[in-house]
């Protein structure tokens, strides 16, 4: 809303404050510091990332719910600035208000989310949430008044925040603490990707008008929210791996795990 100066001020400002809070927090074991280990190593590191993740039912449908979610940042990213000013007529410092809309919102579920206890079936909500989001996308696509906007983005980040939040919560709660550094940064890799990936297609590569293009992406968002809870509901949710939070599993337990440690130890 304030232009470009205050927007990258207020964002460094928040990185600085995320790396005091993270300075204060202590660390349970001593930090392994290896500057021989080469790039083959770390790579099998995140490949023993995406084994843990892959060997896990509801691991692995948790993983697609991020990549569509990111997927979503990357097309909205890329489409809301040119549907803002050619098909809405939104006027400098529109963009603002319209993405400080949809933080609200996204807040205020996370508030909620966070409140409650998780669900012992939590993915079928995600895929329900990740549904409502692309449902709201293609709501947001007719809008034709900034306020039609900024009302349709504080919804959609109501649904996300119903999303994001426990989709994190789950892959943290059942990975095994022993590769959950490994799992998340596979995981982060993955998600980074997608957002670039289909930020490029939607704006690059597909073409049409963008309330079409907006209608596409929301449609893809509810296919893929609607296939995660239909599959999570036709089976049974196996039990968490041993090892992770939601095992009660102790760090015997984990050490019980296959060996993933490819790393030289220092």
């Amino acid at each position: 809303v304030g232009g470009s100066g205050p927007a990258f001020a207020a964002g460094a400002g928040c990185y600085a404050a995320g790396a005091l809070l993270l300075l204060r927090v202590p660390s349970p074991v001593a930090l392994a510091r290896d500057a021989v280990v080469g790039w083959r190593s770390r790579l099998g590191e995140l490949a023993a990332g995406a084994r843990v993740l892959g060997a896990d039912a509801t691991l692995r449908l948790t993983t697609v719910c991020l990549v569509a979610l990111f997927g979503f940042i990357g097309a909205l990213f890329t489409l809301e600035p040119n549907f803002l000013a050619d098909e809405v007529g939104a006027r400098e410092g529109s963009l603002g208000a319209v993405y400080a809309a949809a933080g609200l919102g996204s807040c205020i579920s996370a508030v909620l989310v966070a409140r409650r206890p998780m669900s012992v079936r939590p993915v079928p909500r995600i895929g329900i949430a990740l549904a409502a989001v692309g449902l709201c996308t293609a709501g947001y696509s007719t809008s034709t008044t900034l306020a039609q906007a900024i009302a349709w983005n504080f919804v959609i980040g109501l649904c996300f925040g119903q999303t994001l939040p426990p989709a994190f919560s789950l892959i943290q709660r059942r990975t095994p603490s022993a590769v959950i550094g490994r799992a998340m940064a596979f995981v982060s890799i993955v998600q980074q990707s997608a957002l670039g990936l289909v930020a490029l297609l939607v704006g690059e590569v597909l073409g049409g008008p963008v309330r079409a293009r907006l209608v596409g992406v929301g449609t893809a968002l509810v296919v893929v929210g609607a296939v995660v809870f239909v599959v999570t509901r036709l089976r049974d949710d196996a039990a968490a791996p041993a090892g992770s939070p939601d095992a009660g599993g102790s760090s015997a337990a984990a050490e019980a795990l296959p060996p993933v440690e490819l790393a030289p130890a220092p």
